[in-house]
């Protein structure tokens, strides 16, 4: 609900569109992806076309995949996910030139 109401707010398309990410982790100070919004949400970014930067400072890029692999259902998408997804390392890298900005998880700095 949280991605469509992104995508409703910029135009009804993320196509092509950078979409920063700040946190992937289900809470701050832990790694644990388990059960995190954030898999949702960038499932659905993804699959609507939107190239996601995501900056946590705890998840690897590998555990990203995996758990994004498990929710994005398109196999053309599945393909190119190792491209759609960029894993930053730090917030600004992934906020400069975003369109958007979704802050999913919590963290001090």
């Amino acid at each position: 609900r949280f991605a469509q109401k992104m995508i409703h707010t910029m135009f009804d398309t993320v196509s092509g569109k950078k979409i920063a990410i700040l946190g992937f982790a289900f809470k701050k100070d832990t790694g644990d992806t388990r059960e995190s919004s954030a898999i949702n949400v960038c499932s659905t970014l993804i699959e609507e076309g939107a190239k996601v930067h995501i900056y946590d400072p705890k998840v690897t890029k590998q555990q990203m995949l995996i758990d994004l692999e498990g929710h994005i259902t398109d196999s053309k998408v599945l393909e190119k996910l190792p491209q759609l997804v960029t894993v930053e390392s730090s917030a600004m890298a992934a906020l400069d030139n975003a369109h958007a900005l979704a802050i999913m998880t919590e963290w001090d700095e």
